[in-house]
């Protein structure tokens, strides 16, 4: 395989090296972060990056919005209701717990 050497700032190495996984080398790195993207590789992607307990957990969050969100709406387009989501999710989920009662 040829090989190529580009020049690159301080600061483009420090990024490269912080998504560099242990056994990874710069070129895997490179090809890795410049692959398309698609939806079946956003697991990946979001793992490239260094855990993050605040990124976690508003991840979680949006996921159980998301859920009470389709609870809702399906349980109200059952009755022809429209649910009007612009409510803390506090409410949403004491609507969601008064819904499955």
């Amino acid at each position: 395989m040829a090989h190529k050497t580009i020049t690159i700032s301080e600061e483009a190495y420090e990024a490269l090296a912080r998504v560099k996984r242990k056994d990874e080398s710069f070129t895997k790195v490179i090809l890795r972060l410049t692959k398309k993207k698609s939806p079946a590789n956003l697991l990946e992607y979001v793992r490239s990056f260094s855990p993050d307990e605040e990124l976690a957990s508003a991840v979680e969050k949006v996921v159980e919005m998301r859920r009470i969100l389709f609870v809702l709406e399906v349980r109200s387009s059952r009755r022809g209701l429209m649910v009007c989501c612009t409510e803390p999710i506090e409410a949403l989920e004491r609507d969601h717990q008064d819904l499955c009662r």
